[in-house]
């Protein structure tokens, strides 16, 4: 149960038979126990809650007030928490459930700020003797499997569900596209291009006699041709850019970012 400083918060418990069915509690008596994971006292400023049957008897419901989430939240922060739910019973006290209390720091609004009606946020167990499901609820919107389930696109709200849904595209888009190498040639051929890989610095040279941009570099590489950019422009090495003959380029040209990646792609369409 995850708890947040000042803000109130409402575990819902159902206690399910052994088919899983919602047993009527009507008539019992529950409590909420927020205690050191490592101890069995309560904490000091945390009482036990009592439960609140709901008027169907399927569930009963624990109310912590936004000051009891602070006291716990600061509690949380020296050590580790737990939190029991424990039914009255004739014989005596009897722990229906026990799991982890995780707390977390909560939004530190200004006093004048309006307050409004929201949905409490709200965990919810189901305790039978065969199974335990535990959900996180509140006002936390739809998720996307949610809003992919309500629009009709897949068949439950599951995230297995949306992995497959989107197998299924990528799937149908290798059908139509073919592998790898196939999709390269056709985004090319229509003028898609992405960041291209590493050219030698002789595709690089005559990408830019095409270009017509070629002396502008040699103009600005000879001043000095001890440099790493001019020497990599005529030893016939890889480049890409980013390097430092790729800015060389760029300065002496002052071509854009779209522009170089333009040159260098054309370049890589150059048999080396």
């Amino acid at each position: 149960m995850i708890i947040r400083s000042g803000e109130a918060k409402a575990l819902a418990a159902i206690l399910a038979d052994a088919e899983g069915a919602a047993q009527n509690l009507s008539g019992w008596s529950f409590s909420l126990v927020i205690r050191p994971t490592d101890g069995t006292e309560p904490l000091p400023l945390i009482l036990p809650v009592d439960g609140l049957i709901a008027p169907d008897g399927l569930s009963v419901s624990f109310l912590i007030s936004g000051d009891q989430a602070s006291a716990i939240y600061e509690a949380g922060l020296r050590q580790r928490l737990s939190y029991d739910l424990v039914q009255q019973a004739p014989a005596g006290p009897l722990t229906r459930w026990t799991e982890r209390v995780a707390v977390q720091a909560g939004p530190n609004l200004p006093t004048e700020t309006t307050p409004v009606l929201v949905e409490l946020p709200v965990s919810q167990i189901i305790v039978s003797p065969d199974r335990i499901v535990v959900s996180e609820r509140g006002a936390r919107g739809r998720s996307w499997a949610e809003q992919l389930f309500e629009a009709g696109i897949i068949t439950e709200p599951s995230a297995a569900a949306v992995e497959n849904h989107y197998a299924a595209l990528a799937y149908a888009l290798e059908e139509r596209v073919g592998n790898a190498e196939v999709l390269a040639t056709t985004l090319r051929e229509v003028g898609v291009r992405g960041w291209p890989g590493a050219v030698s610095s002789f595709q690089l040279r005559k990408a830019l006699q095409v270009d017509g941009s070629y002396q502008s570099v040699i103009d600005a590489l000879s001043f000095d041709r001890t440099t790493d950019a001019a020497i990599l422009f005529e030893a016939g090495e890889a480049t890409e850019l980013g390097d430092v003959l790729s800015i060389a380029v760029k300065a002496a040209t002052g071509k854009s970012d779209l522009q170089m990646n333009s040159l260098y792609a054309a370049a890589a369409a150059i048999a080396s």
